[in-house]
């Protein structure tokens, strides 16, 4: 029995030469194998063969994930844009990474911070940015160079206009329509929000909008996105509907969990851009 096991863990390893293959990890490689020859030969969805559909097992460092492929994530984002009406479509923009123009000390940190981003955050849990500033300086294009980078990568993601996004909301409540918004805000694996504070702000928008989006994507390690008119410092202002005690903590607590998520970086550091 133990050179039937020996044999298997052998063979396994053979396919891993960089990895070490032994009894507790061997039956995780085999599967991390057997997902790769099938998503191989795979031409979508309906085709996969795999425990998971729209799965494959793979390893991220000292642990074993299971990844959505892109068949699976092409889906969800056509799902996504049926549900939600105020995504920005990337055919709008005409808008890369490398077309940013880093010439002040903004720009440059808010590249080099995507970068970094890009390059780690399937391996790790990374914080989003909170860019702020004037208006037309150029904080949407930035995100729609990372909404784009996001694309070729495969990566699922939301990039909506919040105004247009809390209009949709009212619209749908107490329907199927408005949870299911909810809960792609909620679980897309990056959200970006643009102009974020250009609507009228309501203790529903505050507390079973913007808390709940928040507290679930800390809960689940996923990151954030956020372009905005209003300064980091000046939000709870915003957050509140009036001077009681009782609405200063409620803004505070949602300002202080959306730092858990996001560096705040200010745009006004250049006349160039405005408009």
């Amino acid at each position: 029995m133990r050179d039937i096991v020996k044999d298997f863990i052998d063979e396994i390893q053979k396919d891993f030469p960089n990895e070490t293959v032994d009894i507790n990890n061997v039956n995780d490689f085999y599967i991390v194998r057997e997902d790769k020859k099938n998503c191989a030969n795979c031409k979508g969805l309906d085709e996969c063969k795999n425990a998971s559909r729209g799965f494959y097992m793979d390893k991220n460092g000292n642990q074993f994930v299971q990844a959505a492929c892109p068949y699976l994530k092409k889906y969800q984002e056509l799902q996504t844009n049926s549900v939600i009406k105020s995504v920005y479509s990337l055919a709008d923009f005409n808008s890369d990474l490398s077309t940013v123009d880093a010439n002040t000390n903004s720009r440059i940190k808010i590249v080099e911070f995507i970068n970094n981003f890009l390059e780690n955050y399937q391996n790790q849990f990374c914080k989003g940015l909170y860019l702020y500033g004037r208006y037309s300086i150029g904080k949407t294009y930035v995100l729609s160079a990372l909404a784009m980078e996001l694309k070729r990568r495969n990566t699922n993601f939301i990039f909506a206009y919040f105004p247009d996004l809390v209009v949709e909301l009212k619209n749908g409540m107490a329907t199927d329509r408005y949870y299911k918004i909810i809960d792609a805000l909620k679980e897309t694996d990056v959200l970006i929000l643009d102009d974020f504070g250009a609507e009228n702000v309501t203790s529903w928008l505050r507390d079973e909008v913007i808390g709940p989006i928040i507290n679930y994507r800390i809960t689940a390690d996923k990151p954030l996105f956020i372009s905005s008119n209003i300064g980091p410092k000046d939000l709870s202002n915003h957050l509140v509907l009036n001077a009681s005690e009782e609405e200063m903590v409620k803004a505070g607590r949602i300002v202080s969990r959306l730092n858990s998520l996001v560096i705040s970086v200010s745009m006004d550091d250049t006349e160039k851009y405005a408009r």
